[in-house]
């Protein structure tokens, strides 16, 4: 389908090279015909022929031999029915090669005028995206943008190997601030910039958020954590002026890590099959399982099961396992994950027993083979799969991380499989609509949370306009958005409808009419403590670990501890937040309902009420959600 489609835009392309090409074979044919059957008889061989070719090109010069008196003047009459049917042929000649020859000129002239033609194009665009980079990523937007998005694209590339269909490729210029580059930018909808290097990729979008700094930016890179540390050079830079800037990390790696744990959630699937906590299986750990962990504690935590475990299988085990404990140091001290030397396509006896080891303690809800270009993922899927289901190891879905889908059928969200099911993700189609690519409002919810957090709290380093908030703190809303869902489900909702069959949400999550958000005080409290373990979740995530002092520096905090060791104004702080969430979340009769298994709340306990009381907070008040 894709070759037919790139097919069929390669012939819209050169629609008008193809189309003279075909009037010129026909004005030829036409002509040639005609002029061999008319031309004297006393004319033969050689010099028939190249007469009737002189006089068949003539049609392209507006030659008089196909007017009346060139006839004439040539000695043919125009007496009986076969010279008549042949003069037809010369007319049809002659106009067929007069817009031949029309179509050439005026191809010739844009092809002339071709370079100030394109610098007006993209003075004059407005609405389109500037694509910068050669990457295979950078090219797939742009594809994206152009067909689903309907929109044009100014690609600023080396070399062009696809012209999609609405895309300008214009030739890259190594200064970013050169006249025609900024041209393109003035009033471009977005920016998007993947280079061949992850280091190219930061200072090109530096330096574009600085031109440009009302226009949202993407900056590609793969590496997950780089795409969060990467903020520190970031707000270094917003410093200098007090405007600010749009500028968005997008990691590709945790864009398919989003898009995966978005339609599949390890918790739905560990609910479903009736396990009292997540446990994945990543075969093979680089980028993308870094990603897969990280995400899946900014996503899948939720009130109803326990702490989530993790256990990775690769053959560099005990050397990976130490780089994730330099770049994550407090994260082991809270969850329970375990790297096993072995490889994931023939898991070798010791192996398997610290894998039982460990499927016994928590059966496994997912695999994700993410070995990438180290083994095929099918290949170690397959393998897998074969294994689990001869040794009875587990029946949780394998997800292969595969760019093209491997070959395998689509599956709608939602964790209904077969066991030891094989499903692929990270399309290139995901991962642009994970990370925020495709959105026609940029970071439109976290700014909305952003927006819901200034109405409460005048004060502090966040209480500040979207575009002037540091970094640390957007990717904070960033994370808050992803966890609605978990949210939601932690309190009874079924979330089925909002995976199903839609890509990651760009609007409000909406509950069904005469849903009550919070039925009571412990059902609210249940999300408070829940919120704050999603917070220590994203400090460790992001390198903190827990220390009697804050010091943004070593990155210690106090705070890193559970709900109940909270002193009480900090614990406020949480509740103040959770009961934000009802002015969010909005209510229409077509919304979620909640789980019938959810349909009775949980036992109010005296305290929590007396917690709600001490944060300030009237249950009756915030009870509802807000009417679409």
């Amino acid at each position: 389908m894709m070759a037919l489609r790139r097919f069929i835009i390669t012939i819209r392309n050169h629609s008008i090279g193809i189309a003279l090409l075909i009037g010129t074979i026909v004005t030829f044919a036409l002509a040639f015909s005609a002029w061999n059957a008319l031309l004297p008889d006393s004319m033969t061989g050689w010099e028939r022929l190249s007469q009737a070719a002189y006089l068949s090109l003539r049609a392209f010069v507006f030659g008089d031999e196909y007017a009346g008196i060139g006839l004439q003047a040539l000695g043919i009459a125009e007496a009986d029915g076969t010279s008549t049917a042949l003069q037809s042929q010369l007319h049809i000649a002659r106009w067929t090669g007069a817009f031949v020859a029309l179509g050439a000129i005026l191809k010739a002239a844009l092809t002339v005028f071709r370079e100030p033609l394109i610098r007006v194009q993209a003075i004059m665009r407005a609405g389109h995206a500037v694509v910068f980079g050669d990457s295979l990523i950078a090219r797939k937007f742009a594809e994206d943008w152009a067909t689903i998005r309907k929109r044009a694209v100014t690609h600023h590339a080396h070399e062009a190997e696809h012209k999609w269909d609405g895309v300008l490729t214009l030739p890259r210029n190594a200064r970013l601030n050169a006249r025609l580059t900024l041209n393109s930018l003035r009033w471009a909808d977005r920016i998007v910039i993947s280079e061949s290097s992850e280091a190219a990729t930061i200072e090109t979008a530096l330096e574009a958020a600085r031109q440009r700094p009302g226009t949202p930016t993407f900056a590609i890179v793969r590496d997950p954590w780089l795409a969060e540390h990467v903020h520190h050079a970031i707000e270094h830079k917003g410093e200098a002026g007090e405007q600010g800037d749009l500028l968005i990390t997008v990691s590709e790696h945790s864009a398919s890590a989003r898009a995966v744990l978005h339609r599949h959630p390890a918790y739905l699937l560990a609910e479903r099959a009736g396990h009292g906590r997540v446990h994945i299986l990543i075969a093979g750990f680089g980028g993308l399982g870094e990603a897969l962990v990280r995400d899946l504690l900014h996503t899948n935590l939720v009130s109803f099961l326990d702490r989530p475990m993790i256990t990775v299988l690769d053959l560099q085990a005990p050397r990976k396992s130490k780089i994730f404990a330099l770049r994550y140091p407090g994260l082991a001290d809270h969850y329970d994950i375990s790297f096993i030397e072995c490889d994931a396509a023939a898991v070798d006896e010791a192996a398997c027993a610290r894998l039982v080891e460990r499927l016994e303690r928590a059966p496994l809800n997912a695999a994700y083979v993410t070995t990438g270009e180290q083994a095929p993922p099918l290949a170690v899927a397959l393998a897998l799969q074969e294994q689990a289901r001869r040794q009875g190891l587990f029946e949780a879905p394998i997800f292969i991380a595969a760019r093209d889908g491997a070959g395998l059928p689509v599956r709608p969200g939602g964790a209904d499989f077969q066991p030891c099911e094989l499903a692929a993700f990270g399309s290139w189609s995901e991962i642009n609509s994970a990370g925020g690519l495709l959105d026609r409002e940029p970071d439109q919810l976290a700014r909305e949370v952003h927006e819901t957090y200034l109405k409460f709290e005048a004060a502090g380093e966040a209480s500040v306009p979207w575009p002037r908030l540091q970094e640390r703190f957007r990717n904070s809303n960033r994370r808050a958005v992803a966890h609605t869902h978990a949210k939601l489900a932690s309190l009874g909702f079924d979330i089925s409808p909002l995976i199903r069959n839609r890509p990651i949400a760009t609007t409000r999550p909406v509950v069904a009419t005469g849903e009550t958000l919070f039925r009571n005080a412990t059902e609210f409290m249940n999300i408070a403590r829940l919120e704050h373990e999603r917070w220590n979740a994203d400090r460790l995530v992001d390198g903190w670990r827990y220390g009697p002092t804050r010091d943004d520096l070593k990155r210690t905090h106090p705070n890193l501890v559970s709900f109940d060791e909270l002193p009480p104004d900090i614990a406020a702080y949480d509740i103040r937040l959770v009961a934000r969430l009802a002015d969010w979340v909005r209510t229409s009769k077509d919304g979620i309902m909640r789980s019938a298994r959810f349909s009775t709340p949980p036992p109010e306990r005296g305290e929590d009420r007396e917690a709600l009381k001490a944060a300030g907070i009237d249950l009756d008040e915030i009870g509802n959600c807000s009417v679409v």
